[in-house]
């Protein structure tokens, strides 16, 4: 399906914060990796708020995921939906 040049636009923005997220995400997994190793070695106090706060992150991650899903998904029908409605 050939796409109008707004939607091929917003695909390629989403993509792009798509691989944005991913990096973010990898990023986020190395530093809390190590605090929780610097946790484990020198302050085993805060090792259960290096975990809730890896809970929250991967959550909050999660729902970034889900939302841009449910836009990826909403582009493609109201793109479909435009196109039936102009073809004559």
């Amino acid at each position: 399906m050939n796409q109008d040049p707004e939607t091929t636009n917003l695909r390629a923005r989403i993509n792009k914060l798509q691989e944005e997220r991913d990096q973010l995400h990898r990023s986020l997994g190395e530093f809390l990796e190590g605090a929780l190793a610097l946790a484990e070695s020198e302050h085993p106090q805060l090792i259960p708020h290096v975990a809730a706060l890896s809970e929250r992150t991967n959550g909050l991650l999660a729902q970034i995921e889900h939302a841009q899903n449910e836009l990826d998904d909403r582009l493609e029908t109201n793109a479909e939906e435009f196109i039936k409605n102009c073809v004559v």
